[in-house]
């Protein structure tokens, strides 16, 4: 039940109350009372707008106004099935944003154990050579110095983001094909 939910639901069980208490003669002062109850309602649904909610297992992105992130530990899974996962919940890996990316790189590091996490980017089209890293959908990355990090010098083709624990969280191109962890992404 979310807070809306909840707002109504008090709202009516008071407004019921009042009724009752009212017809034996007692009561919550009539209508201020209801006018008190009405103000209460606004401020449970204001709250409530301001506030996100994130499905289980998701948290909201900070600063971030339309998105939850869920840190997938286990099964671990290569680039594909990460992304397969994700949209199967109706979602994505994470997509790179130079405004949210400190954040996450933030709460990765907060994190216990040992995970290295799939982000939605990799090395563009599939033609056997190191090319222009992109967005899962195409997009190009934001190139922001000391922000992102790409091995793009190495000579494995086609390599897949992957936010390395081993380097602070930063990206690195890994081969596609290696069991990690992953972060999925949600529109709220």
């Amino acid at each position: 039940m979310n807070l809306i939910q909840i707002g109504f639901l008090s709202l009516a069980l008071l407004a019921l109350a009042d009724g009752y208490l009212l017809s034996s003669g007692g009561g919550f002062g009539g209508i201020s009372s209801i006018f008190s109850i009405l103000l209460i309602f606004l401020v449970i649904a204001a709250v409530a707008r301001r506030s996100k909610n994130c499905p289980a297992n998701y948290i909201p992105i900070p600063n971030d106004q339309g998105s939850c992130i869920s840190f997938v530990t286990s099964p671990t899974k290569n680039f594909d099935d990460a992304l397969a996962a994700c949209e199967s919940e109706g979602g994505r890996l994470l997509r790179l944003s130079t405004a949210t990316f400190p954040l996450i790189q933030e709460l990765a590091q907060n994190r216990s154990g040992t995970c290295s996490y799939w982000v939605g980017t990799n090395e563009g089209p599939d033609d056997g050579t190191d090319s222009m890293w992109v967005d899962v959908d195409g997009g190009p990355i934001p190139t922001t110095p000391g922000l992102f990090f790409f091995d793009s010098t190495n000579s494995i083709p086609n390599e897949c983001g992957l936010m390395s624990n081993s380097q602070s969280f930063l990206l690195l191109g890994e081969t596609c094909t290696v069991a990690h962890c992953y972060i999925c992404e949600k529109n709220i």
